[in-house]
């Protein structure tokens, strides 16, 4: 089966000098989340035209889902199946002009029922569920309460990746969540915590967070509290897909479909009380903020889907939560919002967070900075590697004894190549 080779692959970069796919994977996701920030200053200031957000989120899908369908026709899957039948390696996608497979096009949730079963339910997920919280709540909720709750998923993920992709929790990864989380409240100032001074979006400065007057509306905290689980539900989704081997457009074309479907419903019912009718963009302002909006969005979405599939699912939503640090920046730097000390903390232990994971995966992969060709650098020992691999492949469904069989085959052919590795 493709999925276990394309699994165990995985970790043969880990035996070389070179950053892994997974450090690359993070640092993809630090870019997106950079992008996402910048996505939502342009959403503020269209917002601000009396725009829609599903109208705003109905632009973003039919743009993107434009050059998605464009990749899918230009990519097709191919059948890696060696000649000896005993390993069958990652799906290939080549180009158009080349091989014999079928076009991504042909088969856009995927080629087998266990993969379209995982593609569709990311777009369900993403696209329609934690669509309808994460709108509802910013709508109903004082901004850092929403921002505060929605960003505690990290805490979710790292407990389903362990029940679903049998990833290892550690002392690390709590430290560095609680330090995330403690910085992102102090950025946001929840009402609830009497923090209600700094980051807000709407450009008020948090005087709607701080009203004594303001009633909680507790609808909208369950709301935003099933959005942060159902964003760690994405991330988890996006892991698995990415250890069975799915092409990123096919988990970006699901996003689309359901994307679209919902702010179309969701925009013409409840989004229409909420916000009022969609109305066509007044100016030439307001078109080129949507540009960037769509675009902007689009490369940040690509990189969440392509990262998420390289790097372990509790390391990638910290990485993600970093984007209300950067939206903090840009308030401060672009809309001209004074910072204080408690915010300026809270800046600081999100940096610090982001430290600690790079000392970790620094430690963990043993890259000498700076050091030459000379092959004087230290890899992972061969116990290391044997962790990783069996916590990936133990999360696979393994229905059938031809299926075991293979992947114990597999399993102990590379690690005699990890071994080897390490040795040199």
């Amino acid at each position: 089966m493709r999925i276990y080779n394309s699994a165990i692959s995985s970790c043969h970069s880990r035996s070389s000098g070179r950053i892994s796919e997974e450090s690359c994977g993070l640092l993809y996701l630090l870019l997106s989340a950079v992008l996402f920030s910048m996505m939502g200053a342009f959403l503020k200031t269209v917002s601000q035209e009396g725009i829609p957000s599903t109208e705003l989120v109905f632009f973003r899908a039919v743009f993107q889902g434009f050059f998605v369908i464009i990749g899918m026709f230009y990519y097709r899957v191919e059948d890696t199946t060696e000649d000896s039948g005993l390993i069958s390696s990652p799906p290939s996608y080549s180009r158009r002009t080349t091989g014999a497979g079928e076009l991504l096009i042909k088969v856009p949730f995927g080629s087998t029922n266990y993969e379209q079963k995982i593609v569709i339910l990311r777009g369900i997920v993403g696209g329609g569920f934690g669509f309808i919280c994460y709108f509802y709540a910013i709508k109903s909720l004082p901004l850092g309460d929403a921002v505060t709750l929605f960003s505690i998923y990290p805490i979710y993920t790292i407990f389903m990746a362990k029940c679903f992709l049998n990833e290892n929790i550690t002392c690390t990864h709590v430290i560095v969540i609680i330090i995330n989380l403690i910085g992102g409240m102090m950025i946001a100032g929840p009402s609830f915590l009497s923090l209600g001074h700094g980051h807000s979006s709407n450009g008020n400065n948090g005087d709607y967070e701080s009203s004594a007057h303001t009633k909680y509306n507790v609808l909208g905290y369950v709301l935003a509290i099933a959005g942060g689980f159902f964003a760690a539900s994405v991330v988890i989704l996006i892991r698995k897909a990415g250890v069975m081997g799915i092409h990123t457009l096919q988990l970006l074309f699901s996003w689309c479909c359901f994307g679209l479907l919902s702010s179309v419903l969701f925009g013409f019912t409840l989004g229409k009380t909420v916000e009022g009718s969609w109305i066509w963009p007044r100016n030439q302002k307001s078109w080129l903020c949507i540009l960037a909006m769509v675009v902007l969005g689009t490369a940040a979405h690509f990189l969440l889907n392509y990262a998420g599939r390289l790097s372990p699912a509790g390391l990638s939503s910290i990485v993600r939560t970093t984007d209300i640090l950067w939206a903090y920046l840009l308030e401060v730097f672009v809309f001209q919002q004074v910072p204080n000390t408690m915010t300026i903390v809270g800046v600081l232990l999100i940096i610090l967070s982001l430290a600690v994971i790079a000392f970790e995966k620094f430690r963990e992969e043993r890259i000498i900075i700076g050091g030459g060709g000379g092959g004087g650098g230290e890899y992972e020992s061969s116990s290391s590697n044997n962790r990783r691999l069996y916590d990936t492949v133990s999360s696979y469904e393994v229905e059938d004894d031809d299926d075991k069989l293979e992947l114990a085959t597999a399993v102990e052919m590379k690690q005699v190549h990890l071994d080897a590795g390490t040795r040199r």
